[in-house]
């Protein structure tokens, strides 16, 4: 069996022993990359390449999934789709980069605003003494300058952990729909717990006059069919003061549904949580081992986790 990519400037023919690799663009634009289980790198992406859409990849990581499932004609089990979220950070500050450069070269300053962190800029005008425009013309005529500052100013990848958790989502929803499980990417404010014990809407919040400071941080996900519940995602790596908050606020949130929610529901949350800091995961997951309905995974065991439970034996 074999599968042609074509794009404007090759075609590449993959058969089944080779590695599927497919750029995605994930929400906002950012570039990332997508393999199947076993086979995923996440190499840059360089100014001007080709993109496809999220559903587009995941389109393709099922088409793997169909090329390895016909070498094991015995079983339609689908199995997980993994993904390195390191590289998926490190390909995504390069096209950070690379869009800032872009901004400056282009002459585009309202988007050149939009895609840099406006601190560092006014930092480095204070420093160096100069004006925007200073800057500007500068940036726009030295080429080796202009890439420093792009660097230097863009966006970090590390700071946009909705993207992450978007993608996370994204992932496991692909896997879970196959099982009967239906995972849905909520808005920053569709669903958000009280400290009194609630999970109330945006539009509960304004008519009952609710305050924010009055609630936890939104859910990331709900899940329906047959697992329900939700989800509070996050990624997390390398340390700091930022990833320090990131398990302090999964321990808010789980310690909240255990007080209010653990007795009185048959529904889950689900703490879906990609990191490399193993000691920090691992007491999360020892602390809320024995709340049953409480579940600490990462993107790959939450996909395994649904697919061993709620997947049809009698289809296997």
């Amino acid at each position: 069996m074999q599968i042609t990519i074509e794009s404007e400037d090759s075609t590449m023919a993959l058969n089944a022993e080779t590695p599927l690799t497919v750029p995605v663009v994930a929400s906002g634009g950012d570039s990332i990359h997508m393999l199947a289980e076993n086979i995923l790198t996440v190499p840059a992406t360089a100014s001007g390449g080709d993109s496809i859409g999220l559903g587009d990849a995941l389109e393709e990581v099922q088409v793997q999934q169909a090329m390895d499932a016909s070498l094991q004609p015995h079983t339609n089990k689908p199995s997980a789709n993994i993904l390195n979220f390191q590289d998926i950070r490190s390909t995504r500050q390069q096209q950070n980069n690379i869009t800032v450069y872009d901004n400056i070269k282009n002459g585009e300053k309202d988007k050149f605003y939009k895609n840099i962190n406006t601190k560092e800029l006014e930092r480095m005008l204070t420093e160096e003494e100069w004006t925007f425009e200073e800057f500007w013309a500068h940036a726009q005529k030295d080429d080796m300058f202009c890439k420093m500052s792009a660097r230097l100013l863009s966006k970090c990848a590390s700071r946009q952990g909705s993207k992450d958790e978007y993608v996370q989502l994204e992932v496991c929803g692909t896997t879970s729909e196959k099982c009967g499980v239906n995972i849905k990417n909520l808005s920053a404010t569709a669903l958000r717990p009280t400290k009194d014990g609630k999970i109330i809407t945006q539009q509960e919040m304004k008519t009952q006059k609710i305050k924010k400071d009055c609630c936890l941080k939104s859910f990331d996900g709900s899940i329906q069919g047959k697992m329900t519940g939700y989800i509070s995602a996050k990624v997390a790596f390398g340390s700091g003061g930022h990833q320090d908050n990131v398990f302090e606020e999964i321990d808010t949130v789980a310690e909240w549904w255990k007080t209010y929610k653990s007795a009185e529901t048959q529904e889950f949350l689900v703490l879906l949580i990609d990191t490399n800091l193993e000691e920090k995961f691992a007491r999360i997951k020892e602390k809320y081992d024995q709340v049953e309905n409480i579940l600490v995974f990462n993107h790959r065991e939450f996909q395994e986790y649904i697919i061993e439970r709620y997947y049809p034996s009698e289809s296997v």
